[in-house]
């Protein structure tokens, strides 16, 4: 009997710590390529003949089962039997031939799950793509290649743990989510919530971030939202929620406080917590011998380089993103420390040779020797322009031997190493700034103008201005820009970067001073020395128009809108999709359409910018009223037509009523005269 009491409470135990243990919830979901990033399909060419699709989930999520549905053409001229690899968190899973995906380009794979858990599943494609026996003449034939169509999706079927912390709140995030504030916040009051929003879209660029007022939030389908004010103005629901980063509820993250400066501090603690990739400063700023320099020490610098090999026949390209905001201060000359490994050459006589690009300009070339290692250090030119995000191509190039160039030739392989680094030194002057360097600023202290007439979307306009800031800013690093009312502003805010957004009527004198051109109410027109015409400004067409000036050291860019403010937030979030920001190039920028926007550079000497000479009293009234007059014009000019079209009906329909003239009778003639 002991034993069996003794089993009946064990049993009542389990199942009471089974009933209490948190359900989860089950969740049916397809990712597609447009979630990851891709707007379209993805052509993938040799030398990089591999892709790899990087699928977040939430740290919450317990997934039961996986597929992938893949949809991949490969170039109709390779080999029928070059061989497709489909890894999965890097193991195989499938192979498959060109010839069979010829047959089949669409199929779904099941992926294997492990009990380990990964915030972000990886799914491969690799392929040794060729056509004929000589791998260096199908190279530049140009058919190396396959294209992966957009149709392609994972889908997952897992279940979602309940949120009971702050941190689990964070790793809940599927699809969308919701940045809240109060009705009454005011544009100081509104910042920190932008400050979120861009920190947010920063570390999620797979979700659907929206920002509203809390009136806005009727009739919105449920998402996880984050409420972001001051105590006295949020709703009484929130009475019973602590101040600070605290949950309401298992939906709701609330982060208030007592007045703006502590709401805008906690916001940035937000940035801080465990869950977020840490600032890069923290780890790849590093102290290095000092340097000496044409403009001083240097003293400090920011590591990079490859965790695993490169590889590629005659070209072994390594790409890296450097991000001089990551030093404590601009610098005003940089250089560069590489050290790596590499394939040694068949040939000692034709050695590799190492080229080094920073921004697309050659910055070095050397040769490298035979015992397979090699260090460098590049001093880059003076005046080389400085960008916010530099790319830097290091390429190893190694001669045409016999052999390489066959299908089971050698393949060359090479590595920067991790203890590389690019150091500066003296501080950045004052140079003529453009949409590729103003994000240098964005990591410091600055000021957001904002047009009062830009009324109800405001919120928004400057929640997507920080996400703007924050895209040329490394992960972990964000811009916490402050607010203030444009018409409130009698001299230009010193030492820090100014964005306005405005009307561009409304911009003060003080601003267009600053300007590289001035907008008139007219017409202004940029022509290059061979007389094309860049851009014709008029009054009467909305268009928004970016302008950077100077501001000391700093940069400063108006963003204004000729017509309707609206349009900048167009603007805004066409800039935000992925690749636009970084295809403009200069001074100047007009954005007119959805789907187009012009930019060009003003400091070029060729550019002439033209102003209409004074006008007279009827050359103004014409220039004000132009469409009505001409409207006016053609009405009047169709009714002298109708009345002339008129009277000829008429005068044709009179000759047509009158009665017919009398026919002319012939004369009669006396009969002949038979008797005579």
């Amino acid at each position: 009997m002991k034993v069996q009491n003794i089993f009946a409470a064990l049993l009542v135990s389990f199942l009471m710590l089974l009933f209490q243990m948190p359900q989860g919830e089950a969740i049916s979901r397809n990712i597609g390529l447009d979630v990851l990033g891709y707007e379209a399909d993805i052509p993938v060419s040799a030398p990089y003949s591999s892709l790899t699709l990087e699928v977040p989930t939430p740290r919450l999520a317990r997934i039961k089962s996986a597929t992938a549905t893949i949809s991949l053409t490969p170039n109709s001229q390779l080999n029928a039997e070059t061989i497709f690899f489909f890894y999965f968190n890097d193991k195989l899973v499938e192979t498959r031939t060109v010839k069979e995906l010829r047959q089949r380009r669409t199929f779904t794979l099941n992926l294997p799950l492990t009990r380990e858990y990964h915030e972000t599943l990886r799914l491969q494609i690799k392929s040794n793509m060729f056509i004929t026996d000589d791998l260096c003449r199908d190279y530049y034939s140009g058919g190396l290649f396959f294209t992966l169509h957009k149709d392609s999706r994972i889908s997952l079927n897992y279940d979602m743990l309940p949120v009971q912390t702050v941190a689990d709140f964070f790793g809940s995030f599927q699809q969308s989510l919701y940045v809240v504030v109060p009705d009454s916040a005011v544009l100081p009051e509104t910042m920190p919530a932008a400050w979120t929003y861009g920190i947010l879209r920063r570390i999620y660029p797979h979700l659907d971030i929206q920002v509203f007022k809390a009136s806005e939030l009727a009739g919105k389908p449920p998402a996880p939202r984050i409420w972001v004010g001051l105590r006295n103005q949020l709703p009484a629901y929130f009475n019973k929620t602590q101040a600070g980063i605290a949950l309401a509820d298992s939906n709701t993250l609330l982060i208030s406080a007592a007045d703006t400066p502590a709401l805008g501090k906690l916001v940035k603690q937000l940035a801080d917590l465990p869950v977020f990739p840490v600032n890069p400063a923290a780890s790849q700023r590093i102290t290095i011998q000092p340097v000496d320099t044409p403009v001083g020490k240097a003293a400090e610098a920011v590591s990079f380089g490859n965790a695993a090999v490169q590889e590629g026949i005659l070209l072994v390209p390594a790409d890296f993103s450097l991000y001089p905001a990551l030093l404590s201060k601009i610098p005003e000359r940089m250089g560069l420390h590489l050290e790596g490994a590499h394939t040694v050459s068949f040939e000692p006589a034709r050695p590799v040779r190492l080229d080094v690009f920073f921004n697309s300009n050659l910055v070095h070339s050397s040769v490298l020797d035979q015992t397979g290692r090699f260090s460098r250090d590049i001093l880059l030119p003076a005046g080389l322009e400085l960008f916010a995000r530099n790319n830097l191509n290091v390429q190893f190039n190694y001669p045409e031997e016999p052999g390489v160039c066959r299908v089971r030739g050698k393949v060359q392989s090479a590595q920067i190493f991790p203890n590389s680094y690019l150091w500066g030194a003296g501080q950045y002057k004052n140079r003529d700034f453009t949409w590729q360097n103003i994000g240098l600023f964005f990591a410091g202290p600055g000021t957001l103008l904002v047009d009062e007439k830009l009324g109800n979307t405001t919120l928004r306009l400057v929640s997507e201005t920080v996400w703007l800031m924050n895209r040329q800013l490394p992960v972990g690093v964000y811009a916490y820009p402050l607010s203030q009312p444009l018409s409130v502003q009698t001299s230009v805010p010193a030492e820090q970067y100014v964005m306005v957004l405005a009307v561009t009527g409304n911009v003060p004198p003080i601003f267009q001073d600053k300007m590289p051109i001035a907008l008139g109410r007219d017409f202004t027109l940029f022509r290059k020395e061979t007389q094309t015409t860049l851009f014709e400004y008029q009054a009467n067409v909305n268009a928004v128009v970016g302008r950077i000036g100077k501001n000391g050291n700093h940069p400063l860019v108006v963003l204004s809108a000729n017509i309707d403010g609206s349009m900048l937030g167009d603007a805004l979030r066409f800039l935000n999709r992925s690749g636009n920001y970084g295809e403009m190039s200069g001074n100047v920028m007009v954005y007119r359409s959805p789907d187009r926007i012009y930019s060009f550079d003003v400091r070029d000497k060729s550019v002439r910018v033209e102003r209409p000479a004074a006008k007279g009293l009827l050359v103004g009234i014409w220039d004000k009223n132009r469409n009505l007059i001409l409207t006016a014009a053609a009405l009047f000019a169709l009714l002298l037509l109708l009345i002339l079209f008129s009277r000829t009906m008429r005068r044709r329909r009179s000759q047509t009523n009158q009665p017919a003239p009398p026919q002319p009778v012939a004369p009669k003639k006396d009969p002949p005269d038979l008797i005579s």
